[in-house]
């Protein structure tokens, strides 16, 4: 069983929104929790990309910590203008509220 992360960008009434999803399932099990979860159809979903460990690490470009630290501060203040949501998985989310 592997842990595998989507990002999913769906088209709402009010605009688009990006979704991080983790997924045991594969993609189809990402998109059966996002149809389920925000109650849209599946032709709602614009378009769903497998984010690999390797594109993750590509991200981080510092040497030392104070670089990290640097690139964290300047991402974490472009992010904060774009909605992102995160969705656990179905059995995650089930396991916790029971």
């Amino acid at each position: 069983m592997t842990i595998e992360i989507y990002e999913a960008t769906l088209k709402h009434d009010t605009g688009t929104t990006m979704l991080r999803v983790i997924s045991l399932s594969g993609k189809q099990g990402a998109i059966q929790q996002i149809t389920t979860v925000e109650g849209c159809p599946e032709c709602a979903i614009v378009d769903i990309v497998e984010i690999f460990n390797d594109t993750r690490q590509q991200d981080m470009k510092a040497k030392t910590i104070e670089e990290a630290k640097e690139l964290a501060k300047g991402k974490s203040l472009k992010k904060s203008t774009r909605t992102k949501q995160y969705i656990l998985s179905t059995a995650i989310v089930q396991s916790i509220s029971t």
